[in-house]
């Protein structure tokens, strides 16, 4: 489960774009800031798991945690639920891997 929410945090974006007229080397910049920020903690990533299952958020925030929650609004009392009665905990633990897709 955290392998997936972390997978849903990753954002993702496309190479030029001949309508606005990019050149190979404006996107070369963009990737390059794009590789200076920094990767989000282990203790980042564990608030963001732990608030998508906290029961006591508002759901708007709930949904705001994953790349179209809120297309999913329905999964997270399902996530909370069955952690619950799993006793299981959602830990996301080092090494964070850049780019990573299972």
């Amino acid at each position: 489960m955290a392998v997936a929410m972390s997978c849903a945090l990753t954002a993702c974006s496309s190479g030029d774009d001949a309508s606005t007229g990019k050149s190979a080397s404006a996107t070369s910049q963009a990737g390059s800031q794009a590789a200076k920020i920094a990767m989000p903690t282990p203790e980042d990533l564990n608030a963001v798991l732990n608030l998508a299952a906290d029961p006591n958020a508002p759901i708007e925030q709930r949904t705001q945690t994953v790349q179209n929650g809120e297309s999913a609004s329905d999964l997270f009392p399902v996530m909370t639920k069955l952690r619950d009665e799993s006793h299981a905990q959602f830990q996301v633990v080092n090494p964070i891997l850049p780019g990573y897709s299972p």
